[in-house]
């Protein structure tokens, strides 16, 4: 017999893990990360967007397209698992931060959304995945400013393999410039 209190929490785990890797999939424009938090057959209302898992996909792409970066915070996570076991209702608080490159009639900026997660997520086949999404949004603010200049020794970000979260691993800081 398994212990109730180990499965829920194991669980909450596996669907926090989801939250973050659809995070970091968004962030570093990994989508096929992002396609994995999803079930094929999900649906995801996420500002003007509403339809299905792929179609979001290809929204999402054309949205993120639009930036030169993004930073997704996750903050309070509450997941009820319900009482089969196989369906859980999950709100998680974001803030989410998107730096809109300057043009010629307009300077750079940076755009800063505080939102909702609301999730259905579901267990199949031992699995937990995001079922039905809709994001709420809480307020907006946009400002306007300059590039910070930073020392040519920080190491930025990049948006896909470039970043080194794919090379931290196997790499010889020392011998690294």
């Amino acid at each position: 017999m398994t212990d109730p209190t180990f499965e829920t929490w194991a669980a909450e785990r596996e669907i926090e893990r989801v939250l973050r890797v659809y995070a970091r999939g968004v962030d570093r424009l990994d989508l096929d990360a992002v396609r994995e938090c999803y079930w094929p057959d999900a649906q995801d209302w996420h500002g003007t967007f509403r339809g299905s898992r792929d179609d979001f996909m290809v929204w999402v792409e054309g949205r993120l397209g639009e930036f030169e970066r993004t930073v997704h915070y996750l903050a309070n996570t509450l997941i009820e698992v319900q009482a089969d076991g196989d369906l859980a209702r999950v709100e998680t608080y974001a803030m989410a931060y998107h730096r809109i490159a300057g043009t010629v009639e307009r300077g750079p900026a940076d755009l800063w959304i505080g939102l909702r997660y609301l999730d259905r997520f579901e267990r199949r086949n031992g699995a937990w995945r995001i079922g039905a999404r809709v994001v709420t949004y809480d307020w907006k603010r946009e400002v306007e400013g300059q590039e910070l200049a930073l020392s040519p020794t920080h190491v930025w970000s990049e948006r896909g393999p470039g970043d080194p979260l794919h090379w931290i691993l196997e790499v010889d800081l020392v011998g690294r410039e």
